[in-house]
């Protein structure tokens, strides 16, 4: 999820995105939360998506 993330963004020339996670039941949300800011946010920081060149 994370490269594809990365990909988008620098094709796009963002730095920015929005994610939605389209979970309603409270404990899978909450695992997913956790999943995404343990696995992919540590790689978008290192990506430095968000700041340009």
């Amino acid at each position: 999820m994370a490269d594809e993330i990365i990909r988008q963004c620098r094709a796009s020339g963002v730095g920015n995105f929005l994610a939605g996670f389209h979970i309603f039941e409270p404990e899978a949300l909450r695992r997913t939360h956790e999943l995404f800011g343990r696995e992919v946010v540590p790689r978008l920081r290192e990506a430095e998506i968000d700041r340009p060149g």
